[in-house]
């Protein structure tokens, strides 16, 4: 087996350019989650106004079936006092 052996410069050097490499992938994950969270807010934005329709418009949909009900049973009502 050959037995690789390296003087303290050689280390340190080694040690500095594995560093380097680390921290410009750490730059680069960072930079992504960063990115990941500003959308994922904006998500969230559209979500909670997309909510807030949908419930308005269940709302209406409560009051005009309610409506119809009145405006079905009055009629029925009358067209049976008629006969």
């Amino acid at each position: 087996m050959p037995v690789e052996s390296f003087t303290v410069k050689e280390l340190v050097q080694e040690l500095r350019t594995e560093s380097k490499q680390s921290n410009a992938t750490q730059a680069v994950i960072l930079s992504t989650l960063e990115g990941i969270n500003s959308h994922l807010g904006k998500l969230n934005s559209k979500v909670a106004t997309h909510e807030k329709k949908i419930n308005s418009l269940g709302t209406f949909q409560t009051k005009v079936m309610t409506v119809w009900g009145v405006a079905i049973f009055v009629v029925t009502t009358v067209i049976t006092k008629l006969i």
